[in-house]
């Protein structure tokens, strides 16, 4: 795997931890997933992100049950950086937020679309 794969391949490790960390109940389908860790930035296929889910339980830091990634303790401890994990990238400061933000920005422009007719 070239630097930059393996960089983006942590990158979203990480992405798909925080969307899970912003979720009620800290889970959430994996379609639902990738299209939010795309809202954040990182495209991925239906496999790819089931690939990493995968990888990411083999890690103890999630859960996948019926096509649900339900985040645990190591994985809370990950995303908010108390933890590392190799093949995770760490969070720098204030990045999780900005994670936040996008999302909850993505999601007030489809709002707004929606009432438009769009």
């Amino acid at each position: 795997m070239s630097d930059f794969n393996q960089f983006e391949t942590q990158r979203r490790r990480l992405a798909i931890l925080a969307v899970l960390s912003f979720s009620g109940g800290y889970r959430m389908p994996l379609r639902s997933i990738r299209d939010q860790v795309e809202q954040i930035g990182y495209a991925a296929s239906p496999d790819r992100i089931a690939t990493d889910c995968a990888w990411l339980a083999e890690q103890d830091q999630l859960a996948v049950n019926n096509g649900i990634a339900i985040l645990n303790e190591h994985g809370r401890s990950t995303v908010n950086g108390w933890s590392a994990t190799p093949g995770i990238s760490r969070p720098t400061p204030g990045e999780i937020d900005d994670m936040k933000h996008a999302i909850v920005q993505a999601g007030i422009a489809a709002a707004q679309a929606a009432l438009r007719g769009e």
